[in-house]
């Protein structure tokens, strides 16, 4: 009795609801997709889309400091087929956070010094930020970096896209490098290249 009922009274709407019915189908797919999207992005906090590419971070970390200024390290992996640079970071625990090289100066000495062309991950490769290498540097820290507490970073790609991490807080005495040229104080002029500062990470 009820299938019998049910057949006319779709028939009958059939010619009224079509467009409804391709209105509630957009409505079901892109909801679909969203859901899908969201899920993925919610199961891990070291990835992220990054302009319809997947950028992954691998074990990031911060150093543990009382105040001044740290690093940030981690493994940049991109499995898409096409590079994504990675042009900028922030966090709301330092006044300023560049992204960092490291290269020996004319002594031999290693300095490290800011990059404005960023970090490139290649398709289908990886970027390695460590102590004595690439990173990303926080200055001014606003508050202490405490040992396996979290401090959130957030890399910026060349098309706008985001990256969240989540970076626990690592106790480290290592790489020790000078920061050739480069004043330590955010938006203050370049100090000369002979003033340097030693930096344990």
């Amino acid at each position: 009795m009820t299938t019998r009922l049910a057949l006319p009274c779709a028939l009958a709407l059939v010619a009224l609801t079509t467009a409804a019915c391709g209105s509630g189908a957009t409505t079901t797919a892109t909801t679909s997709t969203t859901t899908s999207t969201t899920a993925a992005t919610a199961g891990t906090s070291t990835s992220s889309a990054v302009d319809h590419h997947l950028l992954t971070v691998k074990d990031p970390w911060i150093k543990a400091v009382k105040g001044g200024m740290t690093g940030m390290f981690a493994t940049l992996v991109n499995d898409t087929d096409k590079p994504v640079t990675i042009v900028a970071a922030e966090s709301d625990v330092a006044t300023s956070v560049q992204l960092h090289v490291t290269e020996k100066d004319a002594s031999g000495a290693m300095v490290m010094k800011e990059t404005k062309q960023g970090f490139t991950v290649p398709a289908h490769g990886t970027v390695e930020l460590r102590p004595g290498g690439n990173h990303v540097m926080l200055m001014g820290l606003r508050k202490p970096i405490l040992s396996g507490t979290s401090t959130t970073v957030t890399l910026t790609d060349a098309k706008g896209g985001h990256v969240h991490i989540e970076a626990p807080g690592r106790e480290f005495n290592g790489a020790k490098e000078t920061y050739g040229g480069m004043s330590m104080t955010p938006n203050a002029p370049a100090t000369p290249a002979a003033s340097t500062t030693a930096h344990g990470h």
